[in-house]
């Protein structure tokens, strides 16, 4: 009964453990991460609103921007406006001036380049649909060829509360253990050294 016992105080200590990690910063760190490129502007097609994918977790946006040439953006002059909503509900208004975008380009000698700029993120509404528009603000001059919207999704990583409670559990179980194993060696009379043996014997 007592090595059962011991058993499920090993088998506690390992759970808490498992727990305590995947709610820890290192299982937040190492969660699954889904990435969605979808166009909201095409040369041939215009502008035209997307359907994000139907998620319960976090969803991080951003827009690349691929145009003819190059291009500088300036600081609190928006170049577009991107508007999310879920069920007809507004849940993300963003005005992207791409003054901190990343430039990537093909090749050095590339004739267009892509600007990627962070918009925004926003959790879980409970909304059953996402629709995500873009309007044009100040575009006069860019030759725009496409604009994407990368849609990152994240799973969350986990919960403090639950990382405590398996810090707990692992504390538990190994003290348990540990003062189990004691009790047990204690009680066992082959466990002990024989007592010294004075004189000839």
């Amino acid at each position: 009964m007592r090595r059962i016992f011991s058993i499920l105080l090993l088998l506690m200590a390992i759970a808490g453990a498992v727990v305590a990690y995947q709610n820890s910063s290192l299982g937040k760190e190492t969660a699954a991460v889904t990435s969605h490129e979808l166009q909201l502007y095409s040369r041939e097609a215009g502008f035209a609103p997307v359907q994000l994918p139907q998620t319960t977790a976090s969803l991080t946006l951003s827009l690349s921007m691929t145009i003819d040439g190059r291009f500088q953006a300036v600081a609190g002059e928006p170049v577009l406006e991107l508007i999310v909503t879920g069920d007809d509900t507004v849940v993300l208004h963003q005005s992207v001036d791409f003054a901190r975008a990343r430039e990537i380009l093909a090749s050095p000698q590339a004739l267009s380049a892509t600007y990627r700029a962070d918009v925004g993120k926003f959790g879980p509404t409970g909304a059953r649909a996402y629709l995500a528009s873009l309007t044009p603000l100040k575009t006069d001059g860019l030759s725009i060829e496409s604009i994407d919207l990368i849609v990152t999704e994240a799973a969350e990583g986990g919960d403090d509360g639950l990382m405590v409670t398996g810090l707990m559990m692992t504390v538990v179980g190994v003290i348990g253990f540990a003062l189990t194993a004691r009790r047990r060696r204690e009680r066992n009379p082959n466990s002990q050294p024989p007592p010294p043996r004075w004189g000839r014997g």
